[in-house]
């Protein structure tokens, strides 16, 4: 039996918890869970996000636990979150080595129910109470990574040792077993780049991801003001509304690599599982996001153009001197509007007060309208002013 495994942990779902929340207003339960290695606390544990409102929780949740041995027990806690109090247990459950060690696990555990636990989650009196609550996992062992590639490297010096020795046949069999092996060692490193990038995936109902959306919702409403205003009445751009657009232009350009690392919602779950993530955006609005932080970009760069040294008389530079062309541009920019009723339901989604819920709905409603009536008048002075063009 191999010593200080890695356990790759999935966490798909919960079923039949109890509702901690009771009081009227408050909902149902707010679950989370949380796996570590029973007594080795300096082992970091993993714990999926949380999912609101729901006694039949998806999390879909994949995480890394190191240092499993042989003897060891893993503990998995199921709880509910609270908001000004401590949160509320709601079951356990063990996995023991035997039951790990070598083939891993896949199945459904029966959470226990109590108030308090000793160590691995065993029931200090008869009192402990079973219920129906399952919680559905699967547990793959990893082998450890330098013996792993130890391995490959001895078979492919005696796979390489008889190509050299042997006679076509042989050889060429040899040969394919190299091919094989190398085809093992790239999926192997794949693997586990995959596995250290899931570490950095969060939920989209995390506190960072919604401090994120609303600075996301206030760049969108600054460029849905500034650009139509800029343009219509021909603001000069001074040092400080360049200083803006470079914030939001690398603002976007980050946003476009964390979406990688968010979770999504989908069809009543939250999809945490980095391939799917990935495989969605860029199926949908990963090309617009990108087209338009280009366009950011470019009308920075030819602002810097139109400003620089005019003792470069080159065409191109000649090409940047046009301020309306420039300024034009940007308006393309608008399509990023788009993005803002998705941004607001995702916040809506995270909220759980339903008076809030609506408060923000209402502010939605007024802020298409305050937006619509903008453009317009932007739009009527542009057509009426008097300048030729």
């Amino acid at each position: 039996q191999r010593s200080d495994m890695r356990l790759r942990i999935e966490i798909v779902s919960a079923a039949n918890l109890r509702d901690a929340d009771w009081m009227i207003g408050t909902g149902l339960s707010d679950p989370y869970c949380v796996c570590k290695i029973a007594g080795k606390e300096g082992v970091l544990p993993i714990k999926t996000h949380t999912v609101s409102d729901s006694l039949n929780p998806v999390w879909q949740y994949v995480g890394i636990l190191t240092g499993f041995c042989a003897g060891d027990t893993l503990d998995f806690s199921v709880w509910d979150e609270d908001v000004g109090k401590q949160d509320d247990f709601l079951g356990g459950a063990v996995l023991t080595s035997s039951e790990i060690i070598p083939w891993g696990f896949e199945g459904s555990l029966e959470l226990i129910d109590q108030a308090e636990t000793t160590e691995g989650m065993k029931p200090k009196s008869s009192q402990a109470k079973k219920s129906q609550a399952k919680l559905k996992i699967k547990v793959v062992v990893e082998e450890d990574d330098h013996k792993h590639m130890a391995s490959l490297r001895s078979k492919s010096e005696v796979l390489w040792s008889a190509a050299e020795h042997d006679d076509a046949e042989e050889a060429f069999e040899s040969e394919v077993g190299l091919a094989s092996q190398a085809k093992e060692m790239v999926g192997h490193y794949e693997a586990k780049l995959v596995s250290w990038l899931q570490r950095w995936v969060v939920p989209p109902s995390s506190e960072r991801r919604m401090i994120w959306d609303i600075i996301a919702l206030s760049t969108v409403l600054y460029d849905a003001f500034m650009i139509p205003f800029v343009n219509a009445f021909e603001i000069s751009m001074s040092l400080p509304l360049f200083a803006m657009s470079a914030a939001v232009g690398l603002f976007w350009t980050v946003d476009l690599a964390a979406n990688f690392f968010t979770g999504i919602h989908v069809e009543g779950f939250v999809e945490m599982r980095l391939p799917n993530i990935s495989s969605r955006y860029l199926k949908s609005w990963f090309l617009p996001d990108f087209a338009i932080v280009v366009l950011d970009w470019t009308f920075i760069v030819l602002w810097l153009l139109e400003n620089a040294d005019d003792t470069n008389d080159s065409r191109f530079l000649r090409m940047a001197k046009s301020t309306r062309a420039i300024r034009s541009m940007r308006l393309l920019s608008l399509a990023r509007i788009g993005r803002a009723s998705t941004i607001i339901q995702d916040l809506l989604n995270n909220l759980r007060n339903e008076v809030t819920s609506v408060i923000m709905m209402l502010v939605e409603s007024l802020g298409v309208i305050l937006l619509a009536t903008h453009f317009v008048a932007c739009l009527w002075y542009t057509i009426g002013e008097p300048d030729g063009n």
